[in-house]
C-alpha cells in the first residue's frame, strides 16, 4: 500500500508527507525564530501548551529544545568549582575590591584617630594589632570609610603569610 506514485521524486500531498515521515521519524524544521519544530504523524506530548495551541501537524518534542553541546556541559560540569571554592574565590574578588578602593580613599582623618595600629611582634614574631575601640567616634564618622581604612592598615599584616 504505497501511497506515493512511482513517478513522482518526491512526496507531493500533506498525506504522503506524513506517510513519509511516519516511516522514517521525526524531522527537524529550522523555524525563523531559531527554535527547532518537529514535524511527525501523531507523535509528541499532546499535553504540552504548545501542541495544544495548534492544528498544524507540529508537536512538542525534547528534539524541539535547543539544547547545548553535550561535550561542552560534560566538560563544564567537569570543571565547576566545588560551592566552597566558589566561594572562597568571589570572596577574593571582593577583597582585591575593598583594597583597591582602601588605597584609592583619602582616610586621612582617620588616621588622627588612632584606633587601630600593629604594635610589634608576639614571641612567635606574629604581628600584634591593636584595635581601640574608644579611640573611634562612630557616631561622626562613616563606617563605610572605615573599614576601608581598617583594609588598608590589616592589609600588609595578612600578606604577610
Amino acid at each position: 500500500s504505497n501511497l506515493m506514485s512511482s513517478s513522482s521524486s518526491g512526496p507531493q500531498t500533506l498525506e504522503e508527507v506524513k506517510y513519509v515521515a511516519s516511516r522514517i521519524g521525526p524531522s527537524r524544521d529550522r523555524r525563523d525564530d531559531g527554535f527547532d519544530d518537529v514535524f511527525a504523524s501523531g507523535s509528541g506530548d499532546k499535553n504540552h501548551p504548545a501542541a495544544a495551541e495548534s492544528s498544524s501537524p507540529r508537536t512538542y518534542s525534547s528534539l524541539a529544545k535547543r539544547q547545548e553541546n553535550p561535550d561542552v556541559v560534560r566538560k563544564d560540569q567537569d570543571s565547576k568549582l566545588s560551592e566552597k571554592e566558589q566561594a572562597r574565590l568571589e570572596a577574593e574578588a571582593q577583597y582585591r575590591e575593598y583594597l583597591a578602593r582602601a588605597r584609592k580613599a583619602d582616610l586621612k582623618d582617620l588616621e588622627k584617630y588612632q584606633f587601630i595600629y600593629t604594635s610589634g611582634e608576639d614571641s612567635k614574631g606574629r604581628p600584634i594589632v591593636v584595635f581601640v575601640a574608644s579611640h573611634l567616634p562612630a557616631e561622626n564618622v562613616d563606617m563605610d570609610r572605615v573599614l576601608l581604612y581598617i583594609i588598608r592598615v590589616l592589609d600588609p599584616v595578612v600578606s604577610l603569610d
